[in-house]
């Protein structure tokens, strides 16, 4: 995937989105310049495999997809900086790994929970997530 969006050799970072970054969607259509530059950007493509890859295999990546999901009708500039931040942090941690096996506390299954309230500032939309663990290894 980093080889397909021409990043494989890029700088890795540490965090799955910039931070501070506060985005929301463009009360106007984007500008002529923006149209121009994301022309040629595969925008959709790389939301839908970073998509694909928080659901499989990455649920460290599954915020930053979801929030850069929401731009699908109207990415521009900032919208794909973000995108190639985020495949600079898949590689940073491409070699990551769930570790499965025997568990300090008696229960085997384990799970958490969080919410933002109306974090989405266009929509007010809240946004939730959830990981559950067994065996001490997220399953979903």
């Amino acid at each position: 995937m980093l080889r397909h969006f021409g990043v494989e050799d890029c700088a890795p970072v540490k965090t799955p989105m910039i931070p501070g970054l506060h985005m929301e969607k463009p009360a106007t259509p984007l500008s002529a310049e923006e149209v121009e530059y994301m022309k040629d950007k595969p925008y959709l493509h790389a939301i839908g495999e970073l998509t694909w890859l928080a659901n499989g295999t990455r649920p460290d990546i599954a915020y930053a997809a979801g929030v850069l999901a929401r731009f699908n009708n109207c990415a521009g500039k900032a919208e794909w900086i973000a995108v190639k931040h985020l495949l600079h942090y898949i590689k940073g941690t491409i070699d990551y790994k769930l570790h499965y096996g025997p568990h300090p506390h008696p229960a085997a299954f384990a799970s958490f929970s969080d919410a933002d309230f109306a974090g989405d500032v266009n929509s007010a939309k809240s946004t939730t997530g959830f990981v559950l663990l067994m065996g001490g290894g997220a399953v979903s």
